[in-house]
């Protein structure tokens, strides 16, 4: 099950959880995903695709509960498929495996990230995260394709090497705070 990127989800819908065997990304949200798929040409058959929540409860958001239901399943899966590139797909996947209050996806999808760990560091994992918009918004807001498209198209570019991923943060001890005169200042920067 080794795969060079997974994509993780939030929830299945209902033809998800009803096709045998179980398959996520395969309703509404599915013919969008493998639109945009097909626009970048990525071979979907060499992506790992799963879920937070592995059960079907009437298209309604993850509860913490349901996902923490899950938990171990998702961490075995990601264990497993040794990925390089992970793209969390809706904002709850981007908060609960990068540990945050808020995804704030509207800001952040599209953008690679390098990390070093997951779910609050309970995962030690190097490799790229790229948030990316749900597909199921295009079923009811047409306008997000296009953003949903250009997220999957930089997944594309990513996964050629055509781009790499942003620097998040910059390391404690590469920084150095210090009150100087302009003297000091030119001999620092000499």
């Amino acid at each position: 099950m080794p795969a060079k990127c997974m994509l993780i989800g939030e929830r299945p819908g209902f033809e998800e959880c009803t096709h045998r065997p179980p398959r996520p990304f395969i309703g509404i949200s599915g013919k969008y995903l493998d639109l945009c798929l097909n626009c970048a040409n990525i071979d979907r058959s060499t992506l790992y695709v799963t879920n937070l929540v592995k059960s079907f409860l009437a298209y309604q958001k993850p509860t913490l509960g349901d996902v923490l239901a899950d938990h171990e399943e998702l961490r075995s899966e990601i264990v497993a498929c040794a990925p390089e590139v992970i793209v969390l797909i809706g904002a709850y996947a981007v908060e609960y495996v990068l540990d945050r209050d808020k995804s704030e996806l509207d800001k952040c999808h599209g953008v690679p990230v390098r990390v070093t760990e997951l779910f609050g560091g309970e995962l030690q994992w190097n490799g790229i995260i790229l948030p990316m918009l749900h597909p199921a918004s295009a079923h009811y807001s047409p306008e997000s394709l296009p953003l949903i498209l250009d997220d999957v198209l930089t997944l594309g570019k990513l996964l050629d090497g055509e781009i790499t991923p942003v620097q998040d943060e910059i390391a404690d001890d590469a920084l150095d705070y210090r009150i100087v005169n302009a003297k000091e200042l030119a001999a620092i920067l000499r």
